[in-house]
């Protein structure tokens, strides 16, 4: 631009004034064609199997660590929990799962801390009204996430959550949600530099102000304060997941994999089970006290 301005008081100079107008239309009309070229070689690099959707938002949402967060691990003895479980199944004759009943803990726990159950909006925190927390749901495969939000979470019965998380996850699952068809649609056709501008405006306005954007499939508080997502199935016993900054959550709970283990308990050996089979309870030598 300097070099195109210099020639262009040049040649005003020398009376030949309108010629500036002819360079900057030049310049305006190359920078274009770069960008649509970037624009159309960016869309034939998406159409490989690696820049999958979800791939695509995970590389406009993160760059290097920038932010602090605290990882924390628990180990805990699920005997009595799946005790527990295997009698609210008979109750509800609903497939209740240990996923169910750490969201369900997560929200009675979260709807006494509302230092915690709140939201950043324009460098002030706000207490949010309602306890609402999501689980993530793998859709076409592993290939992309839902997210299944339970608004007034800890109001709700174990069975209220198996039904809503259900009727969710089909709907996800078979593609028949709205939201998540135009969530997708976006992010196939847009390229990464555009989707972090989206995702952080998207982000703030409607997990930090609270305004639903419909034409971008985002609802208000789309993700609830904790995220809960379960591992287990694929074999994992302990992950970290990160906290995408466009959720506005505070918590994110991931559920891993269950196994056997020995443990002292009253200075005898014992084998403890983290989530045990119904088959396996009758020989447990786990205390029904602890």
């Amino acid at each position: 631009f300097f070099f195109f301005k210099q020639k262009t008081a040049y040649e005003m100079q020398r009376g030949l004034v309108g010629s500036g107008d002819v360079y900057k239309r030049q310049i305006l009309k190359i920078y274009f064609i770069l960008f649509v070229g970037y624009i159309i070689l960016t869309q034939l690099n998406t159409l490989t199997r690696y820049n999958t959707k979800r791939k695509k938002c995970n590389i406009a949402t993160w760059n290097g660590p920038n932010d602090p967060q605290i990882l924390v691990t628990f180990e805990w003895d699920l005997t009595n929990a799946e005790i527990y479980l295997e009698k609210k199944r008979k109750e509800t004759n609903l497939p209740l799962t240990l996923t169910h009943l750490v969201g369900f803990c997560a929200a009675k726990a979260l709807s006494g801390q509302p230092d915690l159950n709140g939201r950043l909006s324009f460098g002030n925190y706000y207490p949010k009204e309602t306890c609402d927390i999501s689980f993530l749901v793998a859709c076409e495969n592993g290939k992309d996430l839902g997210a299944c939000k339970i608004e007034n979470a800890d109001q709700k019965t174990l069975g209220e959550y198996c039904e809503e998380l259900n009727k969710s996850s089909k709907s996800l699952r078979g593609l028949r949600d709205v939201e998540q068809k135009r969530r997708g649609f976006s992010l196939t056709l847009l390229p990464t530099f555009v989707i972090e501008v989206i995702l952080f405006l998207a982000g703030y306005i409607c997990c930090g102000i609270g305004i639903p954007l419909p034409m971008c499939g985002m609802k208000k508080y789309a993700f609830g304060t904790i995220i809960v997502t379960s591992v287990g199935m694929l074999g994992y016993e302990h992950v970290f997941a990160p906290i995408p900054p466009f959720t506005g959550a505070a918590v994110i709970i991931t559920v891993g994999s269950t196994l056997k283990k020995p443990l002292v308990v009253d200075n005898e050996i014992c084998l403890l089970y983290t989530s045990p089979s119904p088959r396996d309870l009758s020989t447990s030598r786990m205390p029904s006290s602890a």
